[in-house]
């Protein structure tokens, strides 16, 4: 189940559905300085969706902790662990939580079948009956991944990167679910400024 819950997650992250999307912030009041150091932060929040039992995951947290990691030193972010020297706090929140979809499904008349006089009128209900409007709902779980960078003397986030996409297919190996799950981390830190 384990291994099952780190695939879903994985691949969820990282699927590029309709449903995909990146948003991020950054606060023009709270500067990214060159040579900026960073250092893991910690947060009292946390979500709902950080408590479903896909997103919380060891393995997934040690995945991503390693691709911000790269990504932070990829864009000239010096990591250092002195959280009292640090420029910056680091920190990521991933979760899962079940959505819900409404749908609607119309079925139309066939145009030209006609059975009787009814097609003087100029309506035909067709081969699959009157023309109808059905409903549903559609129930599916969705994958988020934060990453914020908190400015540490004035304890203000300076920088969001938000991910989120429908889980839909799972990831077969521990390397694609790997390569997933970087992936998702490069999307949602991509538009981080370099130092």
């Amino acid at each position: 189940m384990y291994r099952r819950s780190l695939a879903v997650l994985a691949l969820g992250l990282a699927a590029c559905t309709p449903k995909f999307t990146v948003t991020n912030f950054s606060d023009a009041a709270v500067p990214l300085p060159a040579g900026a150091t960073w250092a893991w932060g910690h947060t009292e929040q946390t979500y709902p969706a950080e408590r479903d039992r896909l997103a919380n995951d060891p393995e997934i947290y040690r995945l991503i902790t390693a691709a911000v990691e790269r990504e932070m030193a990829a864009r000239g972010y010096q990591r250092t662990t002195d959280t009292l020297t640090a420029t910056l706090l680091v920190h990521f929140h991933v979760g899962v939580q079940r959505q819900r979809e409404q749908t609607q499904d119309q079925t139309l008349a066939a145009p030209g079948v006609c059975a009787s006089d009814y097609c003087r009128a100029g309506v035909n209900w067709g081969a699959w009956g009157v023309p109808s409007t059905g409903y549903g709902v559609i129930e599916f779980r969705e994958a988020g991944l934060v990453v914020d960078l908190f400015d540490r003397a004035s304890n203000r986030l300076a920088w969001r990167g938000y991910l989120k996409t429908r889980i839909e297919n799972v990831a077969e190996t521990y390397e694609q679910r790997e390569r997933n799950l970087n992936d998702a981390t490069k999307r949602v830190m991509k538009d981080l400024p370099n130092r």
